[in-house]
């Protein structure tokens, strides 16, 4: 959307903590660890009240490594640090599916990032029972930390696309940063030429039909670019990126002007 590197705690924590001012950011997001028979299982979507005593909690056992952690949200918490850490820690985009070993910090101060894990963990299966996020299937019992980086400040940006549809929070606020109109998602928004269009795959429908559907829309896409309605097409990730210019729409024996 930018064409350029920001941090994800840097650019959410103006709309989660708009009074927060400049920092280093970090984020720590409430998450479910689930163990089985080989592994810890880290889960999404977990939520954890922001004025509960596990949050409470957690504030003291922040303050006494000497970090603030300021909890914005139900899903959503920060850690106001003094200086950029000098570990690397990995977004949650990248961990379904995996064994926590394998996606924990790493790097000079990692031992001191794990142990604030390990330590906010044991606080959080104490106080399981907190409040109204308690339920069985959303109440936290882990923190993952992420994104961190500075405050971003305003730039003089040319943004890569004239408007954005989507209902995710770090979209949403690149949207913001970048002073581009955000909606949410309709049925019309892929047909608005200069879209960044948020896919998300519908909970009701299993891994297959949610495939068929993400494929049936890029198809649409496609005839789209064929008949000259967009100049061009590109299918995004956190990570990577596809990118199709008018002749990549046909085959090549076929290309217009050949």
């Amino acid at each position: 959307m930018l064409g350029c590197r920001l941090s994800a705690a840097g650019l959410t924590v103006a709309d989660d903590l708009p009074e927060a001012g400049q920092g280093v950011w970090l984020r720590a997001d409430p998450v479910r660890l689930q163990p089985d028979l080989a592994a810890v299982w880290l889960l999404a979507g977990a939520r954890l009240a922001p004025e509960g005593r596990a949050a409470c909690a957690l504030k003291e056992l922040f303050a006494d490594h000497g970090l603030a952690y300021h909890p914005a949200s139900p899903e959503r918490g920060y850690l106001l640090l003094d200086e950029a850490p000098q570990v690397r820690f990995v977004p949650p985009w990248t961990v379904a599916g995996r064994s926590l070993d394998e996606v924990m910090p790493i790097g000079a101060d990692a031992a001191r990032w794990r142990r604030l894990l390990s330590e906010a963990q044991i606080l959080l299966h104490q106080h399981a029972a907190d409040d109204h996020a308690s339920d069985s299937g959303t109440a936290a019992n882990g923190l993952w930390l992420w994104g961190e980086g500075p405050t971003s400040e305003a730039a003089d940006l040319t943004p890569r696309v004239r408007r954005v549809y989507a209902g995710d929070f770090l979209l949403s606020a690149c949207a913001r940063y970048s002073g581009l109109p955000c909606e949410q998602i309709d049925p019309t928004s892929a047909r608005i030429p200069g879209s960044l269009i948020e896919w998300r795959p519908d909970a009701r429908l299993d891994a297959g039909d949610n495939l068929e559907q993400l494929s049936a829309l890029v198809a649409r896409a496609r005839r789209r670019l064929r008949l000259g309605l967009i100049s061009s097409l590109e299918l995004a990730t956190a990570d990577e990126m596809l990118q199709w210019q008018i002749g990549h729409a046909w085959p090549a024996w076929m290309v217009p002007g050949r």
